[in-house]
């Protein structure tokens, strides 16, 4: 499969990583395939992986997000060098993103207006960066982690018409959390307003499927996720529309 999208021209070393700068208004090129939004994600590479090797959907996985202000760098890092099923010898070079990749001007609008985001980090802490993944027998992916608010970075992508094509939904007991990203609430809400529903969910055992869905695979444990909890596929119920989800919302009739 050609690869349509621009390389990362120059290469870092993981101490050394740069910023770059992306034009306000541009939509980010992503290599083709499926979107991976991952909010609270931690250091859990289990649906990167699962997705990336084992998901035999109509598309391969082309990008992925992981978004946690509570996660540090390094352990993303960590993370990354312990990915089973890459290519022999790939090396990871990270590219340092800055607000204006999602059409932001500050890391402020990283947050919700409402302050209750700022309960566990603030905007000062915010840090973003990319780098490509190079699993074996697959095309090459973009992964993208923000340590950021992952309700209000997941609006800047629906803006910035990056849209998710799979959600990975998990509440860990609200430990870090000011709301929950299962059910009836904020993402989902934002994915209904601007139509932009992902065809699939991979929901947690702590959790709840967003409305308008159905499962699809079994409940399974993953190597490598962070959590001994149970997830399954979820796939959109196409006998619903978005209309209807959205009349729905509007009454608040489940």
């Amino acid at each position: 499969m050609p690869n349509n999208y621009p390389p990362l021209n120059e290469r870092y070393s993981d101490d050394d990583i740069p910023s770059v700068m992306f034009g306000i208004g541009r939509t980010p090129k992503l290599p083709d395939g499926h979107v991976l939004y991952y909010a609270g994600s931690g250091s859990d590479y289990g649906p990167l992986v699962h997705f990336a090797t084992n998901f035999e959907g109509e598309m391969p996985l082309g990008a992925v997000f992981y978004v946690d202000y509570l996660t540090k760098v390094a352990e993303i890092n960590d993370m990354l060098h312990k990915l089973p099923h890459l290519n022999d010898g790939y090396r990871f070079r990270m590219e340092k993103l800055t607000p204006d990749y999602l059409h932001q001007r500050t890391w402020t609008k990283f947050w919700p207006d409402n302050g209750k985001g700022r309960d566990f980090a603030k905007p000062k802490s915010a840090y973003a960066f990319a780098s490509e993944i190079h699993f074996q027998e697959r095309p090459p992916l973009w992964f993208h982690f923000y340590r950021t608010e992952a309700i209000q970075t997941y609006e800047n992508l629906l803006k910035a018409q990056v849209f998710p094509t799979i959600v990975v939904l998990q509440d860990h007991g609200w430990g870090g959390n000011w709301t929950q990203f299962g059910g009836e609430n904020e993402m989902y809400h934002l994915a209904v307003d601007y139509n932009a529903l992902p065809e699939f969910l991979f929901v947690a055992d702590n959790t709840r499927a967003w409305p308008g869905y159905k499962q699809y695979s079994d409940y399974l444990v993953l190597k490598g996720q962070m959590h001994n909890h149970e997830r399954a596929i979820y796939r959109r119920d196409r006998s619903i529309s978005g209309e209807d989800l959205w009349r729905k919302r509007e009454l608040r009739i489940y």
